[in-house]
């Protein structure tokens, strides 16, 4: 076991660091981050979606996917970016400057020990449900192990899978030789979640960097972790999609603020490596997950929009506009290098033809765009919103979208008097009011997505949307609590007193919303010795039936059975599943009505059809829950019984 897990653990740095690390050090000059913080948090991204573009090619050409090819393949790619790196590392000057400012160190300590208890939070929370048992993590590891299995990727052949959800678990699990039926796949997700309240804390240094001092940045940076990853640290959606195995929302929250601090970054910087990874990222979501791409297009959309306004409306009251123009042109000119526009069409293209994401066809998108057609499409309350944020985040994330449109306005007007109160220290261009802008509309597309998906033409569940909208708050929740301070810190009539009042009640009242979040989800009950035993008879299944025998198990009362057919690898859709009862009542689509029938009366003429058409043989339940009809049939032998669930097989 020591050794098995020595090898996993090399296999996460051999796959999500190493990649990343090199091709950042290879394709970048020197280190500008938050003393590496920045370099963690990239290389860890980029090597997800490196691993994700090496096998999608691999398996175009037909090479098996085995542990040789698996290690070999990366590796090689490794060793020639770390020799790059390395030849023009030692052709650089020696002392090369790295900016280290005094009071890193002070900061550095603080973000450490919020890390620390957040670690301890999130650890806390998710220790009590290391048992695989997740619906939905059940359905995408059937596709990992698929990988493992086969030594291929597969072809879905339905738009609600997407490759870049797989193939790291796939890859992690052919080197180190650990079995998905584990805690290993939280363990990745965790990391993931992790490092994107790292990218959250980036993308706000970031914002405020384009129009404050340092100081300010780092601790407008602090308050986005803050709101991100102390107090909220276990809520919706983070440490319960952690658990619930919700991989593509979990990848999309990281890659989504990634993509705004990369573009933002290239602005500032005017450095190629930043619109090279922007491009590197906007792929990677792509074919990782559809409703991610989905809401960063509509981000981008509302961003584009809105800051064309802006910037015209400004350019109205200038003087010379043509300069005005030309001078928000050179903030882009970075993006519109040859070399850069060239190799992102030849690399795209390349892409697309060793594979076509599954959701990029009419069908896809047709239930996705148009008019809402069901109630859980039509928009969610208010209230629903703000729960879904937390009330704490969604009080201050106002406070900030307040603070940051007041910003625009003095940066517009060129009011001294508010850009000297906010210590602004920039002016009004194109880079400053998109590091404004982007948080903003952010929060407000995914607010409008949720709230009213019908104006924006969005056919799509709104409590999946409304899922995205905790990043951003915490985001705007940063920048509205560091200003709330800022003006009682100057008000004329402060006190300490009264300074310390007032932090007591903003910080008292996030952790007591974040507790009462805790406490909801600690009340979930997931029945670890009932998972076992549906383990136990999974492996039973795997054993005494043939691949040809089609199996029925019941999801309403039966903890982990989407986890059934890893122990099978026989078919997605093997064995077939009685699902929640409301699914088989759609007044717009006919649903079959079998995978009901068979198990709540099989031994009606229903029932009996049901399963003469189907060719089921075997029926897997729970324990007490609809088996007592199958007990008392002539029709039914029980083979498989212990405290937990029961299997039948058909005479």
């Amino acid at each position: 076991m020591l050794i098995n897990l020595i090898v996993f653990n090399l296999s996460i740095i051999f796959i999500l660091f190493l990649p990343g690390y090199f091709l950042l050090k290879t394709i970048g000059k020197k280190r500008d981050s938050l003393m590496g913080i920045e370099t963690l948090t990239l290389s860890f991204a980029l090597s997800i979606i490196f691993i994700d573009f090496l096998f999608i090619f691999i398996n175009k050409v037909q090479i098996p996917i085995n542990q040789f090819t698996a290690t070999f393949f990366p590796g090689i790619i490794i060793i020639g970016l770390a020799t790059i790196y390395f030849i023009k590392k030692n052709k650089q000057e020696k002392n090369t400057a790295i900016n280290k400012e005094n009071d890193w160190g002070t900061f550095l300590k603080i973000f450490m020990l919020l890390i620390v208890f957040a670690v301890v939070i999130k650890a806390g929370f998710l220790f009590t449900k290391t048992m695989p048992s997740a619906t939905d993590l059940g359905h995408h590891m059937y596709w990992a192990k698929y990988i493992q299995t086969f030594h291929h990727l597969p072809d879905y052949g339905m738009p609600d899978f997407i490759i870049g959800e797989h193939i790291i678990f796939g890859i992690i699990a052919i080197i180190s030789n650990i079995s998905l039926i584990s805690t290993m796949p939280m363990t990745i997700l965790f990391l993931i979640n992790f490092f994107s309240l790292f990218a959250l804390t980036l993308l706000g240094h970031e914002i405020a960097t384009n129009f404050t001092n340092k100081k300010n940045a780092k601790i407008i940076a602090l308050l986005v972790f803050i709101a991100i990853g102390l107090f909220y640290a276990i809520a919706s959606p983070q440490a319960k999609f952690v658990s619930g195995g919700v991989i593509g929302n979990i990848i999309g929250n990281l890659l989504i603020p990634l993509l705004i601090f990369s573009f933002l970054k290239s602005l500032r910087t005017k450095k190629i490596i930043y619109p090279i990874i922007f491009v590197f990222f906007l792929l990677g979501i792509i074919f990782t997950h559809h409703l991610s791409t989905f809401v960063f297009l509509f981000i981008s959309l509302g961003f584009i929009f809105l800051t064309l306004v802006i910037l015209t409306i400004k350019n109205i009251f200038e003087k010379n506009k043509i300069d005005a123009w030309k001078e928000h042109y050179s903030d882009l000119k970075v993006f519109l290098n040859i070399k850069y526009i060239v190799g992102t069409i030849v690399f795209g293209a390349l892409l697309f033809l060793s594979r076509i994401p599954s959701y990029l066809n009419p069908s896809a998108v047709d239930t996705a765009v148009g008019t809402p057609s069901k109630e859980t499409r039509i928009g969610l309350s208010l209230m629903s919103i703000v729960e879904s944020a937390g009330p704490w985040r969604f009080f201050y994330a106002g406070i900030g979208t307040i603070f940051l449109l007041l910003i625009v306005w003095g940066l517009f007007i060129k009011s001294k008097k508010i850009t000297g109160f906010l210590e602004i220290t920039n002016k009004f261009n194109l880079k400053t009011i998109s590091a404004i802008i982007f948080p903003v509309v952010w929060f407000g597309m995914v607010f409008v997505m949720s709230y009213k998906p019908g104006l924006l033409k969005i056919d799509i569940p709104s409590n999946r949307i409304a899922s995205y909208i905790s990043f951003p708050a915490a985001l705007l929740c940063g920048f509205g609590i560091f200003y709330l301070f800022k003006l009682t810190a100057n008000a004329s009539n402060s006190s300490r007193k009264f300074f310390s009042i007032f932090f007591v009640i903003i910080f008292g009242t996030g952790v007591m919303s974040g507790l009462s979040d805790v406490s909801n989800f600690y009340e979930e009950n997931y029945e670890d010795k009932t998972i076992s035993q549906v383990f136990a008879g999974s492996e039973y299944l795997a054993e005494k039936t043939k691949a040809s025998d089609i199996i029925i198990k019941d999801h309403i009362y039966m903890p982990a059975d989407t986890w059934v057919k890893l122990f099978l690898m026989r078919d997605y859709k093997n064995p077939l599943s009685r699902s929640i009862l409301r699914r088989y009542e759609d007044s717009v689509n006919i649903r079959e009505t079998c995978t009901r029938d068979m198990i709540a009366i099989p031994d009606s003429p229903i029932g009996k059809s049901c399963f003469d058409e189907t060719g089921t043989s075997y029926v897997f339940l729970k324990k007490g829950k609809d088996d007592q009809q199958f007990e008392n049939s002539p029709n039914f032998s029980k083979i498989f019984s212990s405290q937990g669930v029961v299997i039948f097989q058909r005479n």
